[in-house]
């Protein structure tokens, strides 16, 4: 699917059009980050990296020193 480009910022599936949370503190902030990207894409407002059309998105975060907590969000339009 990589190698297609079907997970690119233009591909059926997009992953990651914000880049990640690789530079925030993956525990505190990282599924918070993600529901607020989600919901800028399903509003239509994530500027450059608005997905076009967007209509469900999935947020994932975790929590706990070693990660054992996990929440998954999907949100749609």
């Amino acid at each position: 699917m990589i190698d297609k480009g079907v997970t690119e910022m233009n591909g059926k599936l997009s992953v990651n059009p914000s880049g990640g949370v690789l530079s925030a503190h993956a525990v505190q902030v990282a599924g918070l980050a993600r529901i607020a990207e989600a919901v800028l894409q399903l509003r239509g407002e994530a500027g450059a990296r608005q997905i076009d059309g967007a209509k469900v998105a999935l947020a994932h975060g975790i929590e706990g020193a070693c990660g054992q907590g996990h929440c998954v969000f999907v949100l749609g339009r």
